[in-house]
C-alpha cells in the first residue's frame, strides 16, 4: 500500500495513509490537475513537452519550463522526494509512494474482481474539479473515456445478476449505471428491463418519466422508439394492470411520485381517476372504441359528432347516463379552449433602436438598415406595434450594454409609450457579419437576445429573419405554443401564419385557423406543430373530421425532429386518442403533466378526453372536474373550462354555478343561457 491515497473516481481527494487529507496541494488547482495527469500517465509517464504545452503555453518555453520546475518541486516537497520520478525529460508519479484508485480499478477489473473495482468509484473522473486553461479539454475526453470503463464493467455485472435471475442486485448495477450516465438511454433499458422482470412496473414508468424530464430539460430531446418501446406492457389500460402492493400507495401512486416536488401534480392526477378501477368498459352498440372509431371515420362521420349523438340517445350504458344532461349544452356552445372571456388584449408598442455597428465603412449603413428590417418583421407578425424608427435615430445601442447607455434607452423608449425595446450591435470582421440584438422591457429586464452570422451581404435577410423568429417566442401575451412554434419554425412567414392561426382559434373561428395552420405548413413543410394544431382547429369546427385529423397528427409526427419534446408528447397523445385508445391517451397526457405541471394544452386535452369520451369506459363526467381547475388556475379567463365547469356544477347542483355562470356570461360573443346550463 502506498503511502499516499489519490482518490480521482469522484471529487479529487489526496490524504496520507492515516487518513490525514493533504491540503497543500490540492489548494493550488494547477498542481493538483498536473498531479492528476501524472497519475493517469500510467508507467511512461509524461514528457516535459507535454506539461508544459498543456499547463503552460501562455508562456515562452524558458517560462513554461521553469513554471514546471517549481510545481514538481513542491510537489516533490509535499509528498516526499520519492513521489515523483525523473528520469531524463520524462516525469513519472511513483505508484508505490502515491496509489491512485483509477490504476487500482482498471487492475482489479483486467482481475475479474468486479465488484471490488466498482467499489472505488464514487463518481464521474475528477467530479466537480475546476476548470484549469488547457487541462479541462484533456479531462473531458480523460472522463469520458473512464466513464466507459465503469459502464462496462457495470454492465458484465448486471449481465451476471441477470443471469442468474438476482433482479435486486441487477437493478442495483442498472441504477449505478444511469447515476453515472444520466443521459445515456442503454443503460436507461436496462434497468426498465430489470425493474419489469421484477414486477415493478410503477417504479419502471418513474424511472422512465425522470429521464423524459431530464432529457427534455437539459438537451431538448426525447427518448428513442426503442426505450419507449420497452414500456409498451405497461401501456396496457390500467383496468387490466396491477402494480406490487408494497410499491403503490391507496391512490395508485408510489412514494418516489409523491416527492414533495410533484406532490400537487400527482394529487390532481389522481383525482381524475375517480371510477377507473370499478368501471366496466362500456362501448357503443358492442363494438370496440378502436372498431366504432374507424366505422365512423368510413362513413364521414366524426367520433366527435357520433359520441355526442350516442349520448344524445341514450345507446350508452345506463352508468354513463349523467352526461346526458350536460351534452347539450356543453357541445351546442363552440367554445375555443383559449378563448379568453376579458376584452381583448391591447398591442404593446417596442422600439427598435439603431445598431452599434463597427466595421469597414461601406457596410455601416446596416447599423440603422438591419433595425429596419427587424421592425418590418415584427409588424408582419402583427403581434405589436413599432416605434417611428425617426424618433429613435439619436439613440444607438451599445455593445457592451453598459448600464447607464442601457438605462438612457429605456428612459427614452419609455417616454414615446413603448414597453419594449431592442438594442444590439452590428459588427463586420473580415467580410464575415455578426449581428446581436437584445430585447428589453423598459424597465431595463432583458427578455430575449438573439445573435447569428452571415458570411455574405445577400444573407442578411435571412439571419435578420431568424433573429426575429427567437424574439418572437418573447413578446407579451405570447401563448406557451406560439413560444414553441417560434422556436421551432424554419420560416417567418410561416411563423406569421401561425400566429394567426392561434389568434382565429381563440376567437373562434376554427374554420380560418385551420386555413393559416395549413398555410404555414405550405411554407415550411416541417413545422410539425402547425400540423398538430391544424388538426386540434379541425376537430372544433363544424366540419370537425376524425380521418383528416389524425392524418395531420401522423405528419406532426414523422417530423417530431421539429418540434420540442413536450410538444411531441402531445402529438402522441393525441394520436393515441385519435385512434381509440383513450387509456393510453389519458396516460399521456398524465406523464406530460408530471413532467411540465404548467402546460395548459395537456390540462385542458386530458378533461377533454375525460369529459367527453370518459362515458364510453363507463366514468362520470366529474371525473374531469379537477383538470378543468387546474386550467382555470393556470388561465382564469379560459372560456372553454368555465363552460364546462358550469356544466359540471349544474350536474351536481352545486351552489358555485351562480359565480361560474357571471363568469361564462359575462362573454357578450359565446351565448350560454342560464337555463340550458341548469338542465
Amino acid at each position: 500500500m502506498g503511502e499516499y491515497e489519490f482518490r480521482l473516481l469522484g471529487p479529487v481527494e489526496l490524504s496520507a495513509r492515516d487518513g490525514t487529507a493533504v491540503h497543500s496541494v490540492l489548494q493550488q488547482t494547477k498542481r493538483a490537475a498536473l498531479l492528476a495527469f501524472l497519475a493517469l500517465g500510467a508507467d511512461r509517464g509524461r514528457t516535459r513537452q507535454e506539461l508544459v504545452e498543456l499547463f503552460w503555453a501562455d508562456r515562452d518555453d524558458d517560462g513554461a519550463r521553469h513554471a514546471l520546475s517549481q510545481a514538481i518541486y513542491y510537489l516533490r516537497r509535499s509528498l516526499g522526494q520519492k513521489a515523483i520520478d525523473l528520469i531524463g525529460e520524462r516525469v513519472l508519479l511513483n505508484p508505490s509512494v502515491v496509489r491512485v484508485d483509477v490504476i487500482e480499478f482498471r487492475r482489479l477489473a483486467a482481475a475479474g474482481s468486479l465488484e471490488a473495482a466498482v467499489a472505488l468509484v464514487r463518481g464521474d473522473l475528477m467530479e466537480q474539479f475546476p476548470l484549469v486553461s488547457g487541462f479541462d479539454r484533456w479531462l473531458d475526453t480523460a472522463r469520458e473515456s473512464v466513464r466507459q470503463e465503469v459502464l462496462s464493467v457495470l454492465d458484465r455485472l448486471w449481465q451476471a445478476a441477470t443471469t442468474t435471475g438476482d433482479h435486486a442486485r441487477a437493478i442495483e448495477w442498472a441504477e449505478r449505471s444511469c447515476a453515472l450516465a444520466p443521459y445515456h438511454e442503454a443503460p436507461l433499458r436496462r434497468l426498465l428491463s430489470s425493474l419489469i422482470a421484477d414486477d415493478q412496473p410503477v417504479r419502471a414508468r418513474e424511472a422512465y418519466d425522470r429521464f423524459a424530464l431530464r432529457l427534455e430539460q437539459d438537451l431538448e430531446l426525447s427518448p428513442s422508439d426503442a426505450t419507449r418501446a420497452l414500456l409498451a406492457p405497461l401501456d396496457a389500460p390500467r383496468e387490466t394492470r396491477t402494480a406490487p402492493a408494497s410499491a403503490v400507495g391507496p391512490d395508485g401512486l408510489s412514494a418516489t411520485v409523491r416527492s414533495e416536488a410533484a406532490r400537487e401534480v400527482a394529487d390532481a392526477v389522481a383525482a381524475s381517476r375517480e371510477a377507473r378501477a370499478d368501471a366496466a368498459v362500456i362501448t357503443p352498440a358492442g363494438g370496440s372504441v378502436a372498431a366504432t372509431t374507424a366505422g365512423a371515420g368510413a362513413r364521414g362521420e366524426s367520433n366527435r359528432v357520433r359520441v355526442r349523438r350516442w349520448l344524445r340517445t341514450g345507446i350508452v350504458a345506463p352508468a354513463a347516463l349523467g352526461v346526458l344532461s350536460l351534452a347539450f349544452v356543453v357541445n351546442r356552445v363552440s367554445v375555443s379552449p383559449d378563448r379568453q372571456v376579458s376584452a381583448a388584449s391591447t398591442v404593446e408598442r417596442v422600439g427598435v433602436f439603431p445598431l452599434l455597428y463597427r466595421g469597414h465603412q461601406e457596410l455601416a449603413y446596416l447599423g440603422d438598415g438591419i433595425p429596419e428590417l427587424i421592425g418590418t418583421y415584427f409588424q408582419s407578425l402583427d403581434q405589436v406595434s413599432l416605434l417611428d424608427a425617426r424618433a429613435l435615430g439619436g439613440h444607438a445601442g451599445t455593445e457592451d450594454l453598459a448600464q447607464s447607455a442601457l438605462g438612457d434607452a429605456a428612459a427614452h423608449a419609455r417616454s414615446l409609450g413603448a414597453s419594449m425595446f431592442v438594442v444590439g450591435s452590428v459588427i463586420e470582421a473580415g467580410g464575415s457579419i455578426q449581428v446581436t440584438a437584445r430585447m428589453h422591457r423598459t424597465n431595463g429586464e432583458l427578455i430575449a437576445a438573439a445573435s447569428g452570422r452571415a458570411n455574405r451581404e445577400d444573407e442578411l435577410f435571412e439571419l435578420v429573419e431568424g433573429l426575429v423568429r427567437q424574439m418572437a417566442g418573447a413578446f407579451p401575451g405570447v401563448s406557451d405554443l406560439e413560444r414553441s412554434a417560434a422556436l421551432t419554425s424554419r420560416s417567418l412567414p410561416a411563423l406569421r401564419h401561425f400566429f394567426r392561426g392561434e389568434r382565429l382559434f381563440r376567437s373562434g373561428s376554427y374554420r380560418e385557423a385551420v386555413r393559416e395552420f395549413d398555410q404555414a405548413v405550405e411554407e415550411d413543410s416541417t413545422f410539425a406543430l402547425s400540423m398538430y394544431r391544424s388538426a386540434i382547429a379541425l376537430l372544433w369546427s363544424s366540419d370537425a373530421d376524425f380521418e383528416v385529423a389524425r392524418q395531420k397528427v401522423k405528419r406532426a409526427l414523422e417530423h417530431s425532429d421539429h418540434a420540442t419534446p413536450h410538444d411531441v408528447e402531445l402529438f402522441r397523445a393525441l394520436e393515441a386518442f385519435l385512434n381509440g385508445r383513450l387509456p393510453e391517451a389519458e396516460r399521456l397526457y398524465e406523464s406530460i403533466l408530471l413532467r411540465r405541471p404548467e402546460s395548459v394544452e395537456a390540462w385542458f386535452q386530458l378533461a377533454e378526453t375525460i369529459f367527453h369520451y370518459g362515458g364510453l369506459h363507463g366514468r362520470s363526467v366529474r371525473a374531469s372536474e379537477e383538470a378543468w381547475r387546474r386550467v382555470i388556475e393556470l388561465n382564469p379567463h379560459h372560456h372553454a373550462a368555465l363552460v364546462h365547469l358550469s356544466a359540471i356544477a349544474a350536474l351536481k347542483r352545486d351552489p358555485a354555478l351562480d359565480s361560474l355562470e357571471r363568469k361564462v356570461n359575462g362573454d357578450p360573443d359565446v351565448p350560454v343561457p342560464t337555463p340550458q346550463v341548469r338542465a
